[in-house]
């Protein structure tokens, strides 16, 4: 039984060793592939410093309206009920035929539908954001 053991333990480290060298000839091809990959690139003028790819004119922060935008867009949630509550811009008179609702003489009222004239307040509101919406498009 001890000779068979020794040759198990034997089998084992010489696995172990083949591994371990195998693990490191691995590691010096990908190191020796990678530098010559480097020299090949460096060689055609390639550039691999990340700060020689970066602009070298940054827009100043007056140029960078990003805040502002962000800002612009927060402001627009708080008013997006009362512009989903916006009057039809039309309404359908016969099948196939709509009419602004600009046009109607008399605003046909029911329960379902908003008015532009009951609407006009909520929308009064909030006029200066709306005016900054329309400037920033």
């Amino acid at each position: 039984m001890k000779g068979v053991a020794k040759w198990i333990a034997r089998g084992i480290g010489a696995a172990l060793l083949l591994l371990v060298l195998g693990l490191l000839c691995e590691r010096v091809r990908g190191w020796w592939s990678l530098r010559n990959y480097t020299r090949q690139i460096l060689t055609a003028g390639e550039r691999l410093d990340i700060s020689q790819l970066e602009p070298s004119s940054r827009p100043q922060p007056d140029q960078n309206a990003f805040v502002a935008l962000l800002a612009l867009t927060n402001a627009i949630k708080q008013c997006r009920p009362i512009l989903d509550e916006a009057p039809p811009l039309g309404r359908v008179i016969t099948p196939g035929v709509l009419v602004g609702t600009h046009r109607l003489n008399q605003w046909p009222v029911d329960d379902r539908t908003n008015t532009w004239t009951a609407w006009a307040p909520k929308l009064a509101a909030h006029a200066e954001l709306l005016d900054k919406i329309h400037q920033a498009l």
